[in-house]
This record gives structure tokens, sequence and C-alpha cells, in this order.
């Protein structure tokens, strides 16, 4: 039951990634409509090519940030299973493998991108004293859960 409540964990680590690729485009890639920036509060077009280096660097942290849960959840889901903690790699025959950590290893990077993340909506929360409540939730719901979830399983008995 703990390796079940594990993968759950990892796989909504791994949607808080694909949620955060989502933010890296409207933040990097489809800033210039108003439609985008109006989504972020910014009133006027002046503002927002104010703000567009600002976005286009928050936008790229965002998508770093998925990288790693994305990583972490499918690299942590595929070792899971194994009872070692290591995964053989077997690329061209038995004769040549190479060992290489797996859930372990991978897991910790998808929770410290997820903890990342959680704490980047903690502090919008408490920034804009609630204002920008919404947005937090968007990005710090799915991380969080991961992380209730991972540790969960990870804490349960075997």
């Amino acid at each position: 039951m703990s390796a079940i409540v594990q993968i759950l964990g990892l796989a909504f680590i791994g949607l808080a990634g694909v949620i955060h690729i989502g933010i890296f485009l409207l933040e990097s890639v489809l800033w210039r409509p108003r439609k985008t920036w109006r989504q972020f509060g910014v009133a006027n077009e002046a503002d927002a090519e104010i703000a567009r280096p600002w976005a286009l660097n928050q936008g790229y942290y965002n998508l770093f940030l998925a990288v790693g849960a994305i990583a972490g959840a499918i690299g942590g889901i595929c070792g899971v299973t194994t009872a070692t903690g290591w995964t053989r790699y077997t690329p061209l025959s038995d004769a040549s493998f190479a060992w290489i950590p797996s859930s372990g290893a991978w897991g910790a990077v998808g929770a410290f991108s997820a903890l990342c993340m959680v704490g980047a909506a903690v502090v919008l929360i408490v920034s804009s004293r609630g204002a920008l409540l919404r947005g937090a939730l968007i990005q710090g719901l799915a991380p969080l859960v991961g992380l209730a979830l991972l540790g969960a399983g990870l804490l349960a008995p075997a």
C-alpha cells in the first residue's frame, strides 16, 4: 500500500510540473497578448511591456521547476517498485550495464522541486495579502498534495 501512495504522490508532483509548464508558456512565450498579462493583474500595455523581462525570467524559473518535478516524478515512479533502490540498466546486453540510482534520488529531485513550488505559493499569498490566492492555489495545491502523499507513503509500514 505504501508504494501506491508514493506513486500517487509522485504523480501529483508530475502534475504540478505540467501546470508549471503552462505558467512558463503564459509568462515567457504568450506574454504579449492583452488577455495574458491581464491574468496577472497588469493594468495596461505600457506596464505589461515594463514587466515583460520580469515575466520572461519568472517563466523560466517555472520551467526549470517543472523539469525537476517531472523528471523526479517519472524517475521516482519507475524506481518505486525496486526493492534495493537501484535499477540495473542494460542498454546493449547483459554484459554491459551500469547501476543508476532510482526512486530515492529521483524522488528527492521531485520533492525538492515541489517544496520550491509550495514555498513560492506561500510567498505569493503572504506578499499579496491573499489577493492572489487563486494563483497561489493553482501553483501550490498539486505539489502540496504530492508532498503529503509522498511523505505518507514513505512513512507507512511496508
